[in-house]
């Protein structure tokens, strides 16, 4: 009898979207929401990793308990817990790289739409990953003989960039599902405006770990509000 392979972890993957069609592909479809939500948890424990920082143990208990679960409740309470592990995340990276008081905004966006676009402008000024993503969209790109995005990238970042080119083609998709945010007037998830303003004080495989795991909460996030 063939034994069955070992699931692949989310890290496994380039993207948020081959992991989830990964897991769409080779998990019953009673599991599918619960095995994404614990390869959430897989990269969040990542990067506590990549900070040197022990993983919560409250966190860890928490987990152990809940994998003892059944559905719903064991997806519904482990959302749960991804979210309160976020918000750790998020007043670490905060306190971290707190932005100096002459720096702050003076007059604070209100509406969905405005603050994404707050956003937007903040990254264009503040990232130089996402400017050259910026620059590209709003410009390279319009031109008849513009080269492909990931060309373009590794141009301008030279030769030997490696995680520095990860970076920004991440930012490039974190970008485009900004726009989308802006567009349709939707919410950011909690706490994921300061996340995202601060991306660009992380380093090499950090920085790289978190974008992803914000391009993932943002496009779970969209996910629900078009359910809704």
């Amino acid at each position: 009898m063939t034994e069955k392979l070992p699931l692949k972890s989310s890290t496994d993957f380039p993207n948020n979207e081959a992991w989830r069609a990964y897991v769409r592909q080779n998990v019953p479809q009673t599991d599918v929401d619960y095995v994404l939500a614990r390869g959430r948890t897989t990269l969040f424990v990542k990067f506590y990793e990549t900070r040197k920082q022990p993983f919560p143990e409250s966190f860890q208990t928490e987990l152990l308990a809940i994998e003892r679960l059944s559905e719903p409740e064991r997806t519904a309470t482990l959302d749960g817990l991804n979210n309160r592990i976020l918000a750790d995340m998020g007043q670490f990276l905060f306190t971290a790289a707190r932005p100096k008081p002459e720096e702050s905004e003076s007059v604070l966006p209100t509406t969905p739409t405005e603050i994404a676009e707050d956003l937007l402008a903040h990254l264009r000024k503040r990232n130089p990953y996402f400017a050259i993503w910026a620059h590209y969209t709003e410009g390279v790109a319009r031109s008849g003989d513009a080269p492909a995005w990931e060309e373009f990238a590794s141009r301008e970042l030279g030769q030997d960039s490696g995680d520095e080119l990860m970076f920004t083609l991440r930012m490039a998709e974190l970008g485009k599902l900004l726009h989308r945010y802006r567009d349709g007037g939707l919410p950011l998830p909690p706490r994921t405006y300061y996340q995202i303003s601060l991306l660009h004080h992380a380093q090499g495989k950090e920085r790289n770990l978190q974008v992803r795991v914000l391009v993932q909460q943002l496009l779970e996030a969209m996910t629900l509000c078009a359910s809704a």
